[in-house]
């Protein structure tokens, strides 16, 4: 039995002779014939009744019919899904993050690559730089974004980029009326400076600018350090997207500190040198991070 010989009985079905559906097939009507002669034999009974001028099923063409149309339908599901795979239209995705990654333009590169592949299902899981290194080598997930740099020779980067780190406060906190503010004046009235651990470039620039300051040290997580500023507590350097609504809101307030080169925090897109990056899916993400950037 092949597919030929169900589809030809699945047009004559259709069609209500061997003729149209000849036509509609675009192959001989000795063919169709002879493929539903070579299926009748193989399933042991006769499909086809003639009653005067029309044609019509027999019970046991009645019964295999619908089993005849479900072996069709799977079929071409089956097509369907394997062009889709190949496609990178169907599939599975394995991602990691960090924390302080998962909003903002993480999710709105997510958004665009699910309505763009609506077939491929997703998996995020976040953590930290060597949870992501470990997620990767286990095969939990595919490709991660970490904090850049990050030495592993297993690590091939596929993307780069810096994330700005702003300074904020609270609006009520006296040094949002500070004027013409300099690093000296915000650090003696920060009350404290929040340093937060963003990377290495980061932390240890950070350390300068709190040389001078007279508070207890204080190092905290990046969601620490925003709900003491949503305290009025502190100053701190966070992301645009972890403060945005804040800012838009004026319940925080971004500082322009005049002598202070801009922070930044580098980002990269990573998976391990063994990741087959042109499986259909994942080079479908890449693509996707690679235009977005």
């Amino acid at each position: 039995m092949d597919t030929n010989q169900l589809r030809a009985f699945d047009q004559i079905v259709r069609d209500g002779s061997f003729s149209k559906a000849a036509r509609s097939l675009d192959i001989a009507q000795p063919t169709v014939s002879m493929r539903i002669q070579a299926l009748e034999r193989e399933i042991g009974g006769t499909l086809f009744a003639r009653t005067g001028s029309s044609l019509e099923l027999t019970q046991f063409g009645r019964v295999f019919l619908h089993h005849a149309r479900q072996a069709l339908d799977s079929l071409t599901r089956g097509v369907d899904a394997a062009s889709g795979a190949a496609a990178g239209e169907r599939g599975h995705l394995t991602i990691a993050t960090l924390p302080t990654l998962a909003s903002g333009f993480f999710y709105e590169l997510l958004a665009r690559f699910r309505g763009a592949y609506p077939q491929v299902s997703i998996e995020v899981h976040t953590g930290y730089n060597q949870e992501i290194f470990d997620m990767l080598y286990d095969g939990m997930v595919k490709v991660g974004f970490m904090t850049w740099p990050y030495y592993n020779a297993d690590l091939r980067v596929l993307k780069r980029f810096k994330e700005p780190l702003r300074f904020v406060a609270h609006h009520t906190h006296p040094v949002v009326l500070e004027e013409n503010l300099n690093a000296e004046r915000l650090m003696q009235r920060a009350r404290p400076f929040l340093r937060v651990d963003w990377s290495h470039e980061a932390k240890w620039r950070q350390r300068d600018l709190c040389a001078s300051q007279n508070d207890a040290d204080l190092e905290v997580p990046p969601w620490t350090a925003y709900h003491f500023l949503k305290d009025g507590v502190g100053v701190a350097l966070l992301t645009e997207p972890m403060v945005k609504e804040d800012l838009a809101s004026g319940n925080l307030v971004e500082l322009h500190v005049r002598d202070v080169d801009p922070f930044y925090r580098e980002i990269a897109l990573v998976c391990l040198n063994r990741v087959d990056r042109n499986e259909p899916v994942l080079r479908n993400f890449i693509e996707q991070v690679l235009e977005d950037l």
